[in-house]
């Protein structure tokens, strides 16, 4: 069930980061998605945001995922005192510490490598940023710039989603290209943050800006100390992260790619660039073929093959439909990896086969309008199916070696073991012997087929090696 699925991604998402932290009891471990600690707030948030994003197509991703974020972190009201948004920020000289800020961004998984993604999904985009615990100052002012490429997304669908510090979330309310919101700290500190996120929809810049001011002045903090993120110490107290989603233009193509990073400026310091998060697209639907069979053969059970090609994820799977006798189609193999497999079918029977592959993305092969391939089974006389009752082959399954007792009209026939490739493992003669013996201990563990022919009867049987 979709709803059951989603209500698993949204648990996952939020104690699969505590049960990695409290069962192996690591630190720093390299899996962690934010590269921290154990446990952050940042890797929680990350972890709701995927399986929200995920799960809930076509409702408002921000205004969910902010409500549910609120589980295990602390709310935040934003402040209603009047600020002027035009606050001048004064110049101040360059203070003997600074912050120090590593960051990262994460977008939409998707297949392979390349992240291929169908182009249709709404994309999800974090950003998060840390005041290492080595800094040796609270950071006074965070600036993140995004440049988004106006030619592949859409920026009339931009949302602005959360925003966070120090264990504190603001939620943006849904539809929002531009916010502003002042966090009042005290009493823990004598500190109002101002935040400003703005979408220039001319250039495609979105910039998220926090900034420590004085309550008492409403101007930028004079005191080099007093900063609203301080060196992460304990874990989440020097973290942050914003948080928006966007959808792809309409006209992509198949291997187009969808680049975004972020800067991300602490203070006085260097730019520091985020990785790139880069995603393919893929909007064209796989191709497959059941291989041709003959016509006519004598065999009931026999391989059958198919294939395919996929320009941009890659094929994921394939389903195989059959019709016997020219009945309705019915799924013989589901979502298989495999290429080929064994058909059991009966004497005086017509198969017909086709294929439907997947690929990495979800896209489904559309259903041919005529079969890949058509064989009939030719019948059986009443001769070969009295040989087929008596003939002995045991143990079976196998594991050292095959017994076969064979009646008197086979005992000269040609006893052939096929895998299930249809290659020949091992072929012997009965030599008008009653009893025959086959070692099978050197062959791969699997089902094989013997076949034992006159030259006028043949008869088959299925042998599973151990």
């Amino acid at each position: 069930m979709p709803i059951a699925g989603c209500v698993y991604n949204l648990l996952t998402g939020f104690f699969d980061p505590l049960v990695d932290a409290v069962v192996t009891r690591k630190k720093k471990p390299d899996t962690n998605p934010f590269g921290l600690a154990a446990i952050t707030t940042g890797s929680l948030l990350w972890g709701m945001t995927k399986a929200t994003v995920g799960c809930i197509p076509g409702i408002n991703a921000p205004k969910i995922i902010a409500t549910t974020l609120l589980v295990g972190t602390t709310y935040l009201t934003t402040c209603t005192e009047t600020l002027s948004p035009d606050d001048e920020i004064p110049r101040k000289e360059v203070q003997p510490v600074a912050s120090f800020d590593p960051n990262d961004k994460l977008g939409l998984d998707g297949a392979g490598a390349n992240k291929y993604i169908q182009g249709t999904e709404i994309f999800p985009y974090l950003i998060r940023f840390e005041n290492k615990p080595t800094a040796t100052a609270a950071a006074q002012t965070v600036l993140i710039i995004d440049t988004l490429d106006k030619t592949k997304l859409d920026l009339s669908s931009l949302q602005l989603g959360f925003i966070s510090f120090n264990n504190r979330i603001i939620n943006i309310p849904p539809g929002r290209k531009n916010y502003t919101a002042y966090v009042d700290l005290r009493p823990a500190q004598d500190l109002t943050v101002k935040i400003e996120a703005k979408l220039d929809e001319r250039s495609g810049v979105l910039t998220w800006l926090y900034t420590s001011l004085d309550p008492t002045t409403r101007k930028l903090t004079q005191n080099p100390d007093a900063g609203f993120l301080p060196p992460n110490k304990t874990t989440p107290e020097g973290e942050g992260g914003v948080f928006f989603t966007i959808r792809p233009k309409n006209n992509l193509i198949t291997n187009d790619d969808i680049k975004n990073r972020a800067y991300i400026y602490f203070d006085n310091n260097e730019v520091i660039p985020t990785p790139t998060w880069s995603n393919a697209i893929d909007k064209m639907p796989p191709v497959s073929q059941v291989s041709s069979l003959p016509q006519t053969q004598a065999d009931s059970i026999f391989t059958v093959r198919w294939s395919g090609n996929d320009e941009g994820a890659g094929i994921s799977n394939y389903s195989v439909y059959v019709s016997v006798n020219n009945k309705p189609y019915t799924r013989w193999l589901n979502k298989t990896t495999d290429t080929l497999a064994l058909f059991e079918g009966k004497r005086d029977s017509t198969y017909r086969f086709y294929s439907i592959a997947q690929d990495s993305t979800g896209i489904l092969e559309a259903v041919p309008a005529t079969a890949d391939a058509t064989t009939t089974i030719a019948k059986v006389t009443g001769l070969e199916e009295d040989l087929a009752k008596q003939v002995k082959v045991y143990p079976n399954p196998v594991v050292h070696t095959l017994i076969v007792e064979l009646p008197q009209p086979l005992r000269t026939a040609t006893l052939t073991l096929i895998n299930v490739h249809g290659g020949i493992v091992s072929k012997m003669e009965g030599k008008n012997r009653m009893e025959l013996s086959l070692k099978v201990n050197q062959f791969a563990k699997g089902l094989y087929l013997l076949r034992i022919t006159d030259g006028k009867s043949i008869v088959v049987k299925k042998v599973i090696i151990e």
